[in-house]
């Protein structure tokens, strides 16, 4: 019976998140007068408080020893690079008419990120 519920709280929650996917759209086309780059800035900024947040609530130290490997260091901020990127051309594609494009480049994404993280431990 757990399987079973545990499979239909699965497919809610797909269907929520695809909902919000779906939405996201029409939210960046309210702020089209804003420029992108402030729009991104501030989703950087926030992910950031609410990730510090959910890692000192939670106690999450388990991210020190990541930060004291340079070579972790350095994945960890080119993801960053990555997903700014990301972000900043869905963002700036939805406020110049590429709704299409940008969910093109959605669908083409993880397949990309599976590709680069090949072979990395």
């Amino acid at each position: 019976m757990t399987n079973h519920k545990n499979h239909l709280q699965g497919i809610l929650y797909c269907l929520l998140c695809y909902s919000v996917w779906g939405v996201f759209p029409l939210y960046w086309k309210m702020l089209q007068d804003v420029s992108p780059v402030e729009v991104l800035m501030h989703r950087i900024l926030w992910s950031f408080v609410f990730m510090y947040l959910f890692c000192v609530l939670w106690k999450k130290k388990s991210l020190r020893p990541v930060f004291k490997d340079k070579k972790q260091t350095l994945k960890l901020a080119l993801c960053g690079v990555i997903i700014s990127v990301n972000w900043g051309l869905y963002i700036w594609a939805v406020s110049n008419e590429h709704v299409v494009d940008a969910s093109l480049g959605y669908y083409i994404n993880p397949l990309l990120n599976v590709v680069l993280s090949h072979g990395t431990n």
